[in-house]
């Protein structure tokens, strides 16, 4: 996460999820599938882009009790691109 000037020093690691699925999709359901609190996460991005994303992607990082406001929303590999889509409001919520 350097390429975003993070900095994992100090965060729990048990607060980071990722996935890499096979093939690649445009649907955010598929994309955010089995996570922490799927249902509340997914609406709040599903609200900001609509169900189906205009690219296609194969994984999904998601980090927990975190706060990003950082300049940099892309940076491009060889191999792909890690694009920051947005964060979502994380807290306890009545299940």
């Amino acid at each position: 996460m350097r390429d975003f000037n993070i900095d994992f020093i100090d965060y729990n690691q048990d607060l980071l999820e990722s996935i890499l699925i096979e093939g690649s999709t445009t649907s955010l359901t598929t994309l955010l599938s089995g996570s922490s609190y799927e249902a509340e996460i997914l609406s709040q991005f599903v609200e900001h882009y609509g169900e189906e994303l205009p690219e296609t992607y194969d994984s999904v990082i998601r980090l927990y009790d975190f706060e990003y406001d950082g300049d940099i929303d892309e940076v491009k590999f060889k191999s792909g691109n890690l694009i920051y889509m947005g964060s979502v409001v994380y807290e306890e919520w009545d299940e």
